[in-house]
């Protein structure tokens, strides 16, 4: 991964680097994740706003999280000092929703997938 490569540090590293208490549950090197990148880039906190009620749990009998619909959400804007600007934010958030799926024997993603779509059905 381009981050890895390049020493850019993690969330947990900068932390831990700075001093920060931080659970790395047992790495000792904390790396960038796909999964960490997603969270980031789907975060609305990134843009300067501030997004509450994104989750909550479901009694508290049963502590599982469910995710809360956008609408539902409490949403601030230009609370602090933003990192990425809305323009940019708005076209990985479209770039997102594109069907990029491959083939069941393809493990290629085309270079139009997601992009091109039928004229006359609609599909893709």
């Amino acid at each position: 991964m381009y981050l890895n490569e390049h020493g850019v540090p993690s969330p947990s590293a900068y932390k831990l680097q700075k001093g920060i208490p931080v659970s790395t549950r047992g790495y000792d090197d904390p790396m960038w994740g796909a999964r960490m990148i997603h969270s980031i880039l789907t975060n609305p906190t990134y843009t300067g706003d501030l997004a509450q009620g994104r989750s909550r749990v479901k009694s508290y009998k049963v502590h599982e999280v469910e995710s809360v619909p956008r609408e539902e959400w409490v949403e601030v804007s230009g609370t602090h000092e933003s990192i990425i600007d809305y323009e940019t934010f708005d076209k990985v958030q479209a770039l997102l929703q594109r069907d990029t799926r491959t083939s069941p024997k393809g493990r290629e993603v085309h270079l139009f997938s997601g992009f091109l779509k039928c004229a006359d059905c609609g599909r893709a």
